[in-house]
C-alpha cells in the first residue's frame, strides 16, 4: 500500500452525550460520518483514512446534542 493517508482526529468528553464526527468539502458538502452515537465522558481517538478523497483542505466537525459544535480544517496531500 502507498502512503499512509491517514490522520487520528483525537478529543476529551467531559459528560456523557450525543455527538458527531463529518467530514465535509469547503463547499459544505458532507463527504463522510466518522463517529455518531451516545458516548460516555472520556478520551477518544478517532482514525480518519483519507484514501477515496482528492488532495486539498476539508473541514472535520464534531458536533454534540448540547450545541457545541467544533470545526476545524484538515489538509490532505497524496
Amino acid at each position: 500500500m502507498e502512503g499512509s493517508r491517514s490522520t487520528v482526529i483525537a478529543f476529551e468528553l467531559p459528560v456523557q452525550t450525543t455527538l458527531s464526527l463529518k467530514v465535509y468539502d469547503l463547499n459544505g458538502r458532507e463527504l463522510a460520518t466518522l463517529i455518531r452515537g451516545n458516548f460516555p465522558s472520556g478520551r477518544y481517538r478517532v482514525n480518519f483514512t483519507a484514501q477515496r478523497l482528492a488532495s486539498g483542505v476539508y473541514i472535520y466537525r464534531l458536533s454534540t446534542s448540547s450545541g457545541i459544535s467544533i470545526s476545524r480544517k484538515m489538509i490532505v496531500l497524496h
